[in-house]
């Protein structure tokens, strides 16, 4: 199977439309963590592959303040469309940590995850470049429709809340690659799962229109699953980037995956 590129469906970008309902089943409730007033971001991005490339593996931008980073003019201005600024909201949600944001003329995006915040000065390398990309793929949703998702990772950045250990109980997929490079890769986690098609939600199986390479099952049988199981969290981990029809498997692998939870 042949990586087909992410369509862009620019009529689907709802840039408002970024979070569940604050309730106390989505919010995290640490004091010492400041995404504790912050419900969980949704899923509900379209991606396309090109217009990812205008992103920089340069610094986004300068900081004005301890809080804020002010993105690139010229990358603000490539990414100025709704469908741009829809990317750059996931951007700063899967890059920057709570309590940052990336600003532009025009916008603020908050952060959440804090995958790389070194991106936000600095150069982001390869595993930035890898987190990220998982990132943004677990946010990719088939019809533009914000649903509500749990993130899981080997990543301090995704450490699992008892709200979503609680009610995020349902592990649909993986999410690997390196969009910089118009790279993405998925494998699913629970065979079947009709009900879980809602929204789009359908980018880990093999029927999805999201433009992934599918691997296959994420885990099973040692002989033909796609990943390792990283334990605690819940997650995945060294997963192939091989299709699923390549046994026994020997492809390249990638450390850096994020899985989705969802609620049963």
């Amino acid at each position: 199977m042949k990586l087909v590129l992410i369509i862009l469906l620019v009529s689907a970008c709802v840039i408002g439309e970024e979070y569940t309902p604050a309730t106390p089943e989505n919010t995290n409730t640490s004091d010492s963590d400041p995404r504790a007033l912050r419900p969980i971001p949704t899923n509900g991005l379209t991606l396309d592959s090109t217009l990812v490339t205008q992103l920089p593996v340069t610094a986004l931008g300068t900081r004005s303040d301890d809080a804020e980073v002010v993105l690139d003019a010229a990358t603000a201005s490539k990414l100025s469309a709704p469908a741009g600024r829809q990317l750059l909201k996931y951007v700063a949600i899967c890059a920057l940590p709570a309590g940052e944001e990336l600003v532009t003329s025009t916008d603020r995006f908050p952060g959440y995850y804090g995958l790389a915040p070194e991106w936000a000065t600095g150069t982001c390398g390869t595993e930035c470049q890898h987190w990220v990309s998982a990132c943004l793929l677990a946010h990719v949703n088939a019809k533009g429709q914000p649903f509500p998702i749990s993130l899981r990772g080997a990543h301090a950045g995704l450490r699992t809340t008892p709200e979503a250990a609680r009610d995020f109980t349902y592990r649909e997929a993986a999410f690997y690659g390196n969009v910089f490079q118009r790279q993405a890769h998925a494998c699913w986690a629970t065979v079947g799962g009709d009900d879980k098609k809602l929204a789009g939600r359908v980018c880990g199986q093999l029927d999805g229109n999201c433009g992934f390479v599918i691997t296959g099952a994420c885990g099973g049988d040692p002989l033909t699953q796609a990943c390792e199981e990283t334990g605690a969290d819940g997650g995945f981990a060294s997963c192939h980037t091989g299709k699923f029809t390549e046994y026994p498997r020997n492809s390249p692998v990638i450390d850096e995956v994020v899985t989705v939870y969802l609620r049963p």
